[in-house]
């Protein structure tokens, strides 16, 4: 049976990549078992055999391969038997033969170059940071970005994790709470849920998150669909999930599509203040950054109080200031009364 790249929906399938196989050549597997790695434009994923044979590998590692094309073939047991010898006994067999299809040298990951300065490392360009790449050149190009800044007291959000009754669940990340605080955000701004199309402007009742999660091979974006059904337990568990996934290289690819608006939580990396990028259609993308202690007046008096900045980068093609500024204020109200996203 040939193996052949998938084609994946929405995707660049003129450039995946194989970034490793997890058998040999010549070695047997079980229809289900993972058989290679793929790397595509959105999402790094195990491919697992479509049945049980030996496979014999046609295709190397780190090379653009298209959907379509046959990397692999899989043969079916009794097909690579020896063979009985005319000229010996019944029982006696030749030595195996040499495989069919012996596979091409594997691709480098990192070249080197020398010369009179020192040493250069060569590697390719993933798909995925390909695809990174003209995403974000596009989405500069297509988009009138805007940002605008906040800063929020976490308080309420910190002495809510100190007391969190784990009897209600899982222990809400800063991420969930603002995943939760976005969503009822969005239901008074809906101009921030909305993307244009053609000449019009089209605005879903639902809201479909995407959460940045770093992983092995860079940021990916998956996506929480249907947000606003979610209390903030359910959040915290769909970006448990997300993210464990991501680490480990199991995120399908259409787990990366159809987001309506973003998060990307800079802080978990350091970030102090960032103005994040629209991933088009979106027109809204939500940055969190670090939580420092920093001299506030309250009251009349100054204090120390962890505070975060906050930036809202918008398409102000459909976005107007207002309703911004307006989102994001909101945004910081509910944070800085977070027992109020219990309800």
């Amino acid at each position: 049976m040939d193996v052949r790249v998938p084609a994946l929906a929405d995707g660049d399938n003129a450039h995946n990549q194989i970034t490793s196989w997890y058998v040999t050549d010549g070695q047997e597997v079980i229809e289900g078992d993972p058989l290679y790695e793929l790397a595509t434009d959105k999402v790094t994923t195990e491919v697992p055999a479509p049945v049980s044979g030996v496979v014999r590998i046609l295709a190397g590692t780190e090379t653009d391969v298209a959907a379509g094309t046959v990397i692999a073939h899989i043969e079916a047991r009794a097909a690579t038997a020896a063979p009985t010898s005319d000229a010996g006994p019944a029982n006696a067999v030749t030595a195996p033969p040499a495989p069919a299809h012996p596979p091409p040298a594997a691709t480098a990951l990192a070249t080197s170059d020398t010369n009179t300065s020192g040493t250069v490392h060569r590697r390719p360009l993933s798909p995925l940071r390909r695809a990174v790449a003209r995403r974000l050149v596009a989405a500069q190009h297509d988009c009138a970005i805007l940002t605008t800044i906040n800063e929020v007291d976490m308080s309420a959000c910190r002495a809510l994790r100190e007391q969190w009754d784990n009897a209600r669940g899982p222990l809400p990340g800063y991420t969930a709470l603002f995943a939760a605080a976005v969503v009822r955000a969005l239901a008074a701004h809906p101009i921030l849920n909305s993307r244009i199309e053609g000449s019009e402007i089209l605005t879903p009742e639902y809201v479909h998150i995407g959460i940045a999660v770093g992983s092995p091979r860079g940021l990916v974006v998956p996506v929480i669909r249907n947000a606003e059904a979610l209390d903030l337990v359910g959040l915290q568990q769909a970006i448990q999930a997300f993210a464990g996934r991501a680490r480990e290289g199991r995120l399908l690819p259409r787990e990366l599509e159809g987001g309506t608006f973003s998060l990307t939580n800079g802080g978990v990396y350091g970030s102090l203040l960032s103005t994040p990028l629209l991933t088009p259609p979106q027109c809204g993308n939500l940055g969190m950054h670090a939580i420092k202690d920093r001299p506030v007046v309250v009251d009349g008096a100054v204090v120390a109080r962890p505070m975060m900045y906050v930036a809202l980068s918008y398409d102000h093609r459909l976005v107007d200031g207002q309703d911004a500024v307006g989102f994001l204020v909101q945004v910081k109200q509910l944070i800085e009364d977070a027992p109020a996203l219990l309800g």
